[in-house]
């Protein structure tokens, strides 16, 4: 569909316009084309060039030039439709109840101005509490199950909100899917449900490592994994990749004659425990506030936003890939009366975590001397916010990592950050290089002090086997008082250096034999400070036997 050539415009284009606060009525064309084309990296390749946060601005950024210009406003607009995941390798079959994308918020301040809305569209009092049901945004695929008579009619992917891709073979193959499930006992005939097919973050891990063995491309993460196994020709395949189904909603269900038999339920919370009780593999409830639980009933929605920001620092911990929370007014009947717009419904918003993957332009790399003489790669990118951190150095651990991954100086590479997790690579953005890029030549001698490096057979790192090497040193000193050492207080790798650029630390043996007058002249420390400090490194010298053990950076010798 799109060139190499075309790709790379696009993605030059895409971050022009996310560093344009008010974009011109004159980028309304270029939002247009940008956002279509990563509609199509994500829905039909699975496999994004760009942040779910980044797409959002551009698409927001869309949205407020047609408000403020509605004559500029054209069918095709993607603002006018809802994203597509139709491909031509199954048949395409038409939902029973159209699909929407849902609106995003990113803070607690934003979902009180949903509150706000909703209350004002539905002539709600101020001081009206609208109870709400919180439950996780699933990072996988979305799916669309019909049961007829008790049994699993047909599958299909979301699509483009109207119709999608019949995978009904493949979803047959998920054993968390009932082939058979007891709607007839509620009296309903006909029903649809929506859900989100996934793999656990485990599995995932195990189905990569087993692919890089086999020298198969690895997968950038458990989504791309899922959405392209519903869309394998051999269900085997599907079922090879252990992919299971949450279902979140049901959204049609009528008795034999074709009247509706929703109307039995009173809320959303409701219909889930309805399709937990039939067998389905729902968000688990935390009635008991507990916080056992991934779904919630609050009573409004600054319990709402709690509640999502209190799994906003549970995600990491969590089995599945989420990337939010999805808040959803939990009254039925209100639901019916907010109904909807072109885009999404009015009852129901995102509330969108800080982006884990990102992507950025790797422009130069930095290779760092360990405390044992190991050489590591350390790429210098382009600063990213990721988790809620700036990120613009990434370790590439070794020559072999940078190899296997073909990691190229000038490249774009996706970088992902998980909890407290190192950021790391997970990629380069091959069709994004426009022949700029350059081969990384890993070093031949040392750094700093110009050894000839030397790799073991049985090893990955390169190493400076010179004792003496000055960074090797000053490494070795600053592990000797870290915590994970002999944690010795106050002594960080800021007064190290210092310590050792004054010229009173040469070796380790240096640190116990500190001239502590000297040290309370110093700027920033003081007769108190110094003696605080001694105080520690005399602490230090109790400590156990593999602590000192670990303390001197002894190749192959720790804890």
């Amino acid at each position: 569909m799109y060139s190499k050539e075309e790709q790379k415009k696009l993605f030059d284009l895409s971050k022009k316009l996310l560093q344009l606060e008010s974009p011109p009525a004159t980028a309304i064309a270029d939002l247009r084309i940008t956002i279509v084309y990563h509609e199509w990296r994500y829905y039909a390749l699975n496999d994004p060039v760009v942040s779910d946060y980044e797409y959002d601005m551009l698409y927001k950024k869309l949205e407020a030039l047609e408000v403020r210009y509605p004559e500029l406003v054209t069918p095709d607009s993607p603002t006018q439709r809802v994203s597509s995941d139709l491909t031509e390798d199954f048949p395409t079959v038409e939902h029973l109840t159209p699909m929407l994308s849902l609106d995003n918020s990113y803070d607690a301040a934003s979902l009180a101005e949903f509150d706000q809305r909703l209350k004002n569209y539905l002539g709600l009092p101020e001081e009206m509490e609208i109870e709400y049901c919180v439950e996780p945004k699933f990072d996988g695929g979305t799916i669309v199950l019909i049961y007829e008579n008790d049994r699993l009619a047909r599958a299909a992917t979301r699509g483009n909100g109207i119709a999608g891709d019949d995978v009904t073979p493949n979803i047959r193959t998920l054993r968390s899917v009932p082939l058979h499930a007891a709607f007839s006992g509620a009296g309903i005939a006909k029903a649809e449900l929506r859900g989100e097919a996934l793999i656990r973050k485990d599995v995932f891990e195990i189905m990569n490592q087993q692919r890089g063995a086999d020298d198969l491309p690895l997968f950038a993460n458990p989504r791309n994994a899922a959405t392209g196994g519903l869309r394998t020709k051999d269900p085997s395949e599907t079922a090879s990749r252990r992919i299971e189904a949450f279902l979140y909603q049901l959204g049609y269900a009528v008795d034999a004659s074709g009247n509706d038999a929703l109307g039995q339920f009173k809320t959303h919370g409701e219909t889930i425990e309805f399709l937990g009780n039939a067998g389905f593999k729902v968000p688990r409830s935390d009635a008991a506030g507990q916080g056992r639980g991934e779904r919630h009933v609050s009573k409004n929605i600054a319990e709402a936003a709690a509640f999502c920001l209190q799994w906003q620092g549970k995600r990491d911990a969590y089995p599945y890939e989420i990337d939010g929370m999805v808040v959803k007014v939990n009254s039925l009947e209100l639901q019916q009366r907010a109904g909807s717009t072109a885009h999404h419904p009015r009852w129901a918003i995102a509330f969108k975590f800080k982006a884990k993957q990102a992507t950025t332009k790797l422009l130069h790399v930095d290779f760092q001397v360990g405390k044992t003489g190991s050489i590591t790669p350390v790429a210098k990118v382009e600063p990213v916010q990721l988790a809620g951190v700036t990120v613009s150095s990434v370790s590439m651990h070794n020559e072999d990592f940078i190899k296997n991954k073909d990691i190229r100086l000038g490249d774009t590479v996706l970088v992902e950050r998980a909890g407290d997790v190192i950021p790391y690579i997970v990629k380069p953005m091959e069709e994004l290089r426009d022949g700029t890029e350059q081969v990384i030549e890993f070093p031949k001698n040392c750094p700093v002090c110009h050894t000839a490096l030397v790799r073991a057979e049985d090893e990955a790192a390169w190493r400076c086997e010179n004792p003496d090497c000055e960074a090797q040193i000053l490494q070795r000193m600053i592990h000797h008082v870290s915590k994970h050492a002999m944690d010795i207080e106050g002594f960080g790798e800021s007064i190290v250096e210092r310590f050792y650029r004054l010229g009173w630390l040469h070796t380790i043996a240096d640190i116990y034999r500190l001239d502590y007058e000297k040290i309370a002249m110093q700027e920033g420390f003081g007769e108190k400070s110094a003696a605080n400090l001694k105080a520690a490194i005399e602490t230090a010298k109790r400590n156990p036997i593999h602590r000192l053990l670990h303390s001197l950076s002894i190749h192959h010798l720790g804890i």
